[in-house]
């Protein structure tokens, strides 16, 4: 006879077959996925078969090289979305358990913001490096969680090489460690909060920036000198300023214009490259001071569109080119009328 114990255990683990079974069901539906698709056979596809021994790829400096590997490893494409669905039906799981045990909510109420929740399902059946560095770092702040919670600093540590392996996959997830820390600050000072100290944040930021240490010598031995992040956030930042409708530097948010500016430059030379990351920075910068004022407008609609229309909920497969193009500006004009940055 099996005891409540038992019962409960394997009412909890039904729950990770819930998970599964949603995200398998969520990416066969969107198995025609578009968004990334070209950066994702443009870039990381080539990465992925320079390392198992074919064409040299340049540059070596982007995308960094945490999916390229595992592409390299798996040898077939389809097996890709597969395994991002069972990391993230793993993390989602240690996490309801963790907010079940937590959460003063009535349990139904949790589980159904879980199994319905669309934006994290669709997120994981897309080609892209932004699945496993998601799964990745949701699991290791759970693991800075218990080390919070126990008073001990080997959580922290596996929490830290855990997120040190989703940095060699999105290297912009940096920011998180800082940002984690300027919250528990915060919340010792709001709060009061002792439990939460410092120490096993900042073992934790060390040792995720340690699993960073390989790239970065991969980068120096590229170009002469060291990065922890890959070459094309000069790119991004610099026609992300094209966010702002009507802004006054005359930036389209399209890859084509920071292309544009290091083709004037150099026509052979790649915006995503170590020189033209390094020189988009530079416009960035001075674009931001010509205009501090709309750089300034610029983040606040960021933030806001963050939490009003930063999700991505899967691309509906008609079977018509001309209907899903339809679909898309459709999509975008919406995005345009209410604020929240469309692609133009």
């Amino acid at each position: 006879m099996r005891t409540r114990h038992e019962t409960s255990r394997r009412l909890s683990l039904g729950w990770l077959g819930v998970f599964l079974a949603v995200g398998l069901l969520v990416a066969f539906l969107n198995n025609n996925h578009g968004i990334e698709q070209g950066i994702y056979r443009n870039h990381y596809v080539p990465m992925a078969e320079h390392f198992e021994g074919g064409t040299p790829r340049d540059p070596m400096t982007y995308p960094i090289w945490g999916y390229p590997l595992v592409l390299a490893v798996l040898s077939r494409d389809a097996l890709i979305v597969p395994l991002q669905v069972l990391l993230s039906s793993v993390s989602m799981f240690l996490l309801y358990l963790v907010m079940r045990s937590q959460v003063r909510a009535p349990r139904g109420v949790l589980k159904g913001l879980f199994a319905a929740g669309w934006p994290w399902y669709t997120l994981h059946s897309v080609r892209w490096p932004m699945s496993p560095a998601v799964s990745l770092t949701t699991l290791s702040l759970l693991l800075l969680w218990l080390s919070f919670k126990q008073g001990r600093w080997w959580p922290a540590v596996a929490g830290g090489i855990i997120a040190g392996a989703a940095l060699n996959f999105r290297s912009d997830f940096l920011f998180l460690g800082a940002f984690t820390l300027v919250l528990i600050l915060a919340s010792r000072i709001v709060r009061r909060e002792r439990v939460l100290t410092v120490t096993p944040v900042a073992v934790y930021i060390l040792v995720a920036l340690l699993c960073l240490i390989p790239w970065g010598l991969h980068y120096k031995a590229e170009t002469g000198h060291f990065s922890l992040t890959s070459s094309h956030g000069g790119m991004v930042a610099y026609i992300s300023l094209g966010q702002l409708p009507g802004n006054p530097w005359n930036i389209v948010h399209n890859d084509g214009t920071a292309r544009d500016v290091v083709e004037e430059i150099d026509p052979e030379m790649f915006p995503y490259s170590d020189r033209g990351n390094r020189i988009l920075v530079d416009r960035f910068l001075s674009k931001i001071k010509s205009h501090p004022g709309a750089y300034a407008k610029k983040v606040a609609g960021n933030l806001t569109g963050v939490f009003v229309g930063g999700f991505y909920n899967g691309e509906p497969g008609t079977g018509s080119t001309e209907t899903n193009r339809s679909l898309e500006i459709l999509k975008e004009k919406l995005k345009e009328r209410f604020g929240f940055h469309p692609n133009m």
